[in-house]
Parts: C-alpha cells; sequence; structure tokens
C-alpha cells in the first residue's frame, strides 16, 4: 500500500496558512501600531480550497489495490489553541457539484463508496497545538475505471464553535478520468523483417503489409491491454508485445483533441533512445471517437527500424483496438 501526503512540507504550509489569514484580518490601533488581539481562530483544511485543487489529484498507479492519501486540520490563530478543538469532517457532495456548476469543463462524477474509505471523521487539534495528526482517505485504484472523473470532496462541519474557513473548508480529492482510458480488446500481428523494407501504410482496412518478413507474433493473445491516463486528454498504452515492465517500457501516447474528434499519435521517450524513426506512428488507419452511445476504436501500423541510427532490422506492428 503506497502513501501520499498530499502537501509534504507541512509546516510551510501552515506559516503561509496563517501568514494570508493574519494579513487579511489584521487593523491598526489608534496609535499606529498592528492589532493583534481581535483576531478570530479560524479553522482549515491546509491542503483544501480550489486554490490547491491541482495538488489534490490522488495520482496513484491503476494497478495498486490500496492507496492513503492524507491531508491535515490548521487551527489558524495567533496562539496555539487554549484548549482542544474537535472538528468534525464528512464527504460533502454538495462541494462537488457546487464544483461542477462553476467549471462546466472539468465535470466529476461521484465516487463510489466503493472506491474508497473514509472513516477518520472526528479530528483533534491538540491543546498548546496548531494543527492536527495527518487525516487518512484511503482509495482503491484498481478499481477504477479510468475512464471516469471521480470527486469526493471533504468538509469541515464542526469546529467546536470556532470558525471554519470559507476558503479552505474542504478539500476536493479528485481522480482524473478520460474516455480514451481503460480495457481495450486488441487484434494485431507483430512482423519481424532482416534489414529495411519499404512501406506506405495503410489503406482503409487493408495494411499492406509488405512480404519477406522472417517471423511474426500474435499480438492478439495479449488481450486486453490498458489504455492508462496521463491526464484528460491522454493515455498511455504498451507498444507491441514489449509492454511496461519489459526493460524496454516501449508506449503509445495518444492524445485526443478537444471533444476527442481526433487523436494524435506519439511515442515515449525510452522508444527514442533504441530505435530510428522510419515512418514511426505516422500511420492511424481508423478512429472512432468515444460518444455517449459508442466505444473508442483505433487501428495503428508502426514501421520503425531497431537500430537507433537505422541499421538494424525493420519491423511492422499492426493493432487495432476497441474499448471494451
Amino acid at each position: 500500500m503506497k502513501k501520499s501526503l498530499i502537501f509534504k512540507n507541512l509546516l510551510a504550509i501552515m506559516l503561509l496558512s496563517n501568514t494570508l489569514f493574519f494579513t487579511s484580518c489584521v487593523k491598526n490601533r489608534n496609535d499606529g501600531a498592528t492589532d493583534f488581539s481581535q483576531l478570530a481562530p479560524i479553522v482549515q483544511i491546509l491542503e483544501g480550497g480550489l486554490k490547491n485543487f491541482g495538488a489534490s489529484a490522488l495520482l496513484f498507479p491503476g494497478t495498486d489495490l490500496s492507496d492513503t492519501a492524507y491531508f491535515t486540520i490548521n487551527y489558524a490563530a495567533t496562539t496555539t489553541a487554549p484548549a482542544d478543538v474537535a472538528v468534525t469532517l464528512a464527504v460533502d457532495d454538495a462541494a462537488r457539484m457546487a464544483y461542477n456548476a462553476a467549471h462546466p469543463l472539468g465535470q466529476y462524477e461521484k465516487m463510489p463508496d466503493s472506491l474508497f474509505k473514509f472513516t477518520q471523521t472526528a479530528v483533534t487539534v491538540k491543546a498548546g497545538q496548531n494543527y492536527s495528526s495527518a487525516v487518512k482517505f484511503t482509495v482503491y485504484p484498481y478499481k477504477i475505471d479510468p475512464a471516469h472523473s471521480y470527486m469526493a470532496a471533504v468538509s469541515i462541519t464542526s469546529a467546536s464553535g470556532n470558525n471554519i474557513s470559507g476558503n479552505f473548508g474542504t478539500i476536493y480529492l479528485h481522480v482524473i478520468g478520460n474516455p480514451l482510458a481503460g480495457p481495450y480488446n486488441l487484434v494485431g500481428t507483430r512482423y519481424n523483417y532482416t534489414g529495411t523494407v519499404s512501406y506506405a501504410g495503410p489503406i482503409g482496412a487493408n495494411a499492406n503489409i509488405p512480404a519477406g518478413f522472417v517471423s511474426t507474433t500474435n499480438l492478439t493473445a495479449l488481450s486486453p491491454k490498458i489504455a492508462l491516463p496521463v491526464d484528460a486528454q491522454t493515455v498511455t498504452m504498451s507498444f507491441s508485445n514489449l509492454g511496461f515492465g519489459t526493460g524496454f517500457e516501449y508506449g503509445y501516447l495518444i492524445t485526443g483533441s478537444p471533444g476527442f474528434s481526433s487523436i494524435t499519435l506519439d511515442n515515449n521517450v525510452a522508444f527514442n533512445s533504441g530505435n530510428s524513426s522510419i515512418d514511426r506512428f505516422i500511420f492511424t488507419g481508423s478512429y472512432i471517437p468515444p460518444s455517449p452511445t459508442q466505444k473508442p476504436a483505433f487501428h495503428f501500423c508502426t514501421h520503425y527500424n531497431n537500430a537507433a541510427a537505422g541499421g538494424g532490422n525493420d519491423r511492422i506492428i499492426d493493432e487495432a483496438f476497441v474499448h471494451q
């Protein structure tokens, strides 16, 4: 199980939060000196608020069984807490809906209960302290459909009568989905040549594979292949039969246009280091964009040489993917 403290430098953030609070509330006395005596304590989530939205993304590997993110409650005041401050937390779906209403291009579904565990709903900032111990939020990445964007906003609901921050009273824990992500059924073949061959790429459904290959590999047996989200527009998928975890780490990078009406195809850096470009990743035989009524599908033909300077042997990879 992996763990992630969403903000690692806890002390620096605590000081920053207090500074921001002080500068927004301080007043001057008649003698011109700054008067801190009227500042009311405020309780907030250090890592919370829309300002920290990006850092609240749950970016755990999709193969992990269980991972934990942490956040901390801050008692922001001119002094430490004079007595224990009991803070109550709850998953706040109204905060998610408010976020969606204010961000029409970044919509998040309610995170199903089966995808996370949040039981630490009672937290205490001890007397003499300014912040609580870390609060745990556990997710189950292997259960998450990577094609969906989910959110579980957590809000402070009570704080022993103290004021709750309007800007930092909620943390927006979220998973970034991508409609191109998820499992794909694969039909394909790897063609190995001795030396180089000329290849014009696919035409329609006919890939026009040149004759003279010395061996083939059935890629259909690798089905399904998983497209993992890099961000909301791009996914990565293992290349041919040289998938992730082999030491080669060759992968497709597939990026959808706004609305996913088209895609562009690229490769990761590892591919460039060991192979030369002939017509690499140029040939896109077909593409069916995702929609509410259909799953995405695409057909790639890749032509490359297995030596960085082009003095090795050519390979043609023909792969057709249909989202499950």
